[in-house]
């Protein structure tokens, strides 16, 4: 018994390397943060675009990145998660999709709109 309580305790002291929890606690009692170069961006830190431009400017930039043959693997789920929080405020805001349309360059218009 004293073995499997030592074995059950070791395994919840951790090794240092976060988890869950630690990511959540990091997350919730910081309102700034200091990145260091190559750590990963968490999602809430990522601003959602709250004007017609603003979400044209995301869109042209994510867009074009995620289509670019040459695109670094590891920014792929980071582009796509700006990509989530831009077509999210497009839906919020469907009066927008005119303008957006209009502001992205031409040869990304039928993918945004296909995508609202």
């Amino acid at each position: 018994m004293l073995l499997t309580s030592a074995a059950v305790l070791s395994g919840c002291s951790g090794d240092g390397g976060g988890g869950q929890l630690a990511e959540q606690t990091a997350r919730s009692s910081t309102t700034t943060s200091t990145r260091a170069p190559g750590a990963p961006v968490l999602a809430d830190e990522l601003p959602v675009p709250g004007t017609p431009r603003a979400v044209a400017r995301v869109l042209t930039r994510v867009e074009s990145a995620l289509r670019d043959d040459d695109r670094d693997p590891d920014a792929v789920p980071a582009l796509g998660f700006r990509q989530h929080l831009a077509y999210r405020a497009l839906a919020a805001h469907p009066e927008w999709v005119p303008h957006v349309v209009a502001d992205v360059p031409p040869r990304l218009r039928s993918v945004v709109e296909a995508n609202v």
